[in-house]
């Protein structure tokens, strides 16, 4: 038995065989040792003909696509092309199979599009792409018309974004290729791919021939495997592993690291270490990165920096300068620390993209439900200890320690499974007792920016869902709720007028006084701290007990940066949530659920930001504590958006 003979290939009547079995088990120690762990084009080759590895090519298609995967199979053996004979396709409207009269073509017969004319440009996928009969999720694109040069058309640059597009149109893309012993071919292809399948038949002699050509196929690639040997000939970089649990760590009730009167948390040098790797992993596997609105960020950037030195040529005189004043004095280290932070958004969204290009992000989503999860416990936890009714809690002052933002990403990160997974019945139970978790948190908290961020984002899940039926529901619903308890919302109301939450006009009043001193760019990056003590409509005694922000975000930016800087961020914001509303190529429904929880973080995140702290962090507010959660909200918006890509990974 031959490996080209139809007969190996998995058909109805084998996948419960022990042969089967052993493709099973291939395909298991692939996900296992991290091979196709972020990676989506995989070469399947061999040193020498009648090894097999074309039947393992269609065979692994074959199994992948069973378990839920869009599998697309590429005949790149120009030499010997067999894909087609192998598996059952249609051709010229009759059923093919078979390798009989494989070397007997005649003239009757057209040769068919395929790879070549991918590469030529002379027709596209849905023209070359064949479905496979009796096997869902699977396509196979032939070789087409042989070239009289296959490997300088394999090594062309039009091959790299061949590969770019069939990856837009599948989660996995398996290669066949010539023998690597006899021909070129396979060694061009390990450039545009992310990782090698060797294939050694069993019993043939020459271990030391097949091991030279292993090594010889490893050297211009990064992600290897062998059938020879399970281990990999270069591990890469562990992006997951410096990810997910420094997330983790950033959104954790742990210590800080304090310097001086400063608090540096986990996440506070993330998103420029996220950026980094993610890049020299794409970098090191060949693979296109697309990070959408670096032209904006760079104008951002710019217009900060104008900001700070237009500080330096007119500072107003009747506001202090110097370090020994404290933060928010023109003293040049806070404002390259405020520098930092305008960028944070930026950069913690383009490694969200580029971590969504470079690897699957199930890990992201459950670590950093997990991490919310445990914050939200522990700030319960408080409560519990003193539990305080929490319309009583706003008058007495005692309100419990919960993190407005963790309780946030909770509600998102569990509303949105129970949107978006609905027919998963078994996650209902945890989702929605996490999501009840949520909600109470943000009720006991009595924070207004924690009941802006979860109603907003509730609606923003719905609408993502069920569009203008489901908001009318949910609307009809907050009503009927609100009929409920008109007494207890007329309370609260009443309380909050009464307090200190009326203070916060005052301090917007405050925020657009320190604009006007210099409406177009700003007072500068960091230094509205210093305006504020100066032209603050409140008492110094009441500025510096913490009346030094303007309890939102936006007017702090119009204020430090200006109307140019307050503009190219809503427009980088809208922007984004633009893209999240958009629609996910190929419609996978792991992707649209990831994408709706981005759209929801941002659009939560940005309510919160009106009457306190999120989206950006700021001197004036959180400081260096405000970035882990900007960090995180940023970087599920990089990720949705990378939903949209043609270069997106699989959810």
């Amino acid at each position: 038995m031959t490996a080209r003979e139809p007969s190996m290939v998995l058909t109805s009547a084998t996948l419960q065989t022990a042969f089967a079995e052993a493709y099973r088990s291939l395909r298991a120690n692939l996900a296992v040792d991290g091979v196709m762990h972020g990676a989506r084009t995989l070469l399947v080759a061999s040193g020498g003909p009648g090894e097999g590895k074309s039947t393992t090519v269609a065979n692994l298609g074959i199994l992948m696509a069973q378990a839920g995967q869009r599998v697309i199979l590429v005949d790149a053996d120009f030499r010997r092309p067999c894909l087609d004979r192998l598996l059952p396709v249609r051709r010229n409207g009759r059923r093919v199979a078979g390798v009989d009269g494989f070397w007997q073509r005649g003239g009757a017969e057209p040769a068919r599009r395929g790879l070549a004319e991918l590469i030529a440009g002379t027709a596209n996928f849905v023209e070359v792409a064949t479905p496979v009969e009796g096997v869902e999720n699977l396509a196979m694109v032939a070789t087409g018309v042989i070239p009289p040069n296959p490997a300088e058309l394999l090594a062309s640059p039009r091959m790299r974004g061949v590969i770019v597009d069939l990856c837009g149109h599948a989660d996995v893309v398996l290669l066949d290729s010539p023998p690597c012993s006899l021909y070129s071919d396979a060694q061009e292809l390990t450039r545009v791919t992310d990782g090698i399948l060797y294939v050694l038949r069993s019993g043939r002699p020459g271990p030391v021939n097949h091991a030279r050509a292993a090594m010889t196929m490893a050297a211009p690639s990064t992600v290897r495997i062998s059938a020879l040997t399970p281990g990999r000939l270069g591990r890469p970089i562990p992006f997951q592993a410096i990810v997910v649990p420094l997330l983790v760590l950033s959104m954790l009730p742990i210590p800080l690291i304090t310097i001086r009167s400063a608090g540096f948390g986990f996440g506070t040098l993330a998103a420029p270490l996220f950026l980094s790797i993610g890049l020299a992993l794409a970098r090191q596997r060949r693979r296109p990165i697309e990070v959408p609105y670096v032209w904006l960020f760079v104008v951002l950037m710019i217009a900060a920096v104008i900001s700070v030195i237009n500080s330096w040529l007119f500072w107003d005189p009747n506001v202090g300068t110097s370090m020994e004043r404290g933060f928010g004095h023109r003293w040049i280290g806070y404002q390259v620390t405020a520098l930092y932070f305008v960028a944070t958004p930026f950069v913690a969204f383009a490694a969200g993209a580029v971590y969504a290009q470079v690897e699957r992000l199930t890990s992201l989503y459950v670590g950093v439900l997990m991490s919310v999860t445990v914050t939200t416990v522990v700030g319960l936890w408080t409560w519990w200890h003193n539990p305080v009714n929490p319309i009583d809690v706003y008058l007495k002052g005692a309100r419990p320690n919960i993190n407005p933002d963790a309780t946030l990403f909770l509600i998102v990160l569990s509303a949105s499974v129970l949107v978006w997974q609905h027919r998963r019945w078994r996650l209902w139970a945890p989702a929605l007792a996490l999501l009840i978790m949520g909600l109470v948190a943000a009720f006991l908290s009595y924070a207004l920016n924690a009941w802006l961020g979860a109603l907003g984002a509730m609606t923003v899940l719905i609408w993502s869902r069920w569009r203008a039926r489901g908001l009318f529901a949910w609307f009809a619903g907050l009503g009927l709720a609100a009929l409920a308890v008109q007494e207890t919302l007329g309370t609260i109301v009443a309380q909050r007028l009464g307090g200190n939450d009326i203070d916060r006009i005052g301090l917007w009043h405050s925020a657009l006084i320190v604009w006007s001193k210099s409406p177009i760019i700003g007072v500068g990056a960091g230094n509205l701290v210093g305006y504020m003590e100066r032209f603050s409509v409140f008492s110094i005694a009441l500025v510096l007990q913490g009346y030094q922000q303007a309890h939102n975000i936006f007017l702090e930016l119009l204020a430090e940066l200006g109307v140019v800087g307050l503009a190219l961020f809503l427009t980088f914001l809208g922007l984004v949530i633009w893209r999240l509303r958009g629609q996910v190529p190929g419609g996978s429904l792991a992707a649209k659920h990831f994408q709706a929880a981005g759209l929801a973080m941002v659009v939560g995140s940005a309510l919160m930001a009106v009457v306190g702290s999120g989206v950006v962090p700021t001197i004036a507010s959180a400081g260096w504590e405000g970035i882990p959660p900007v960090v995180v909200c940023w970087f599920f918006a990089g990720a949705g958006v990378a939903m949209t890509l043609r270069t997106r990974a699989t959810a």
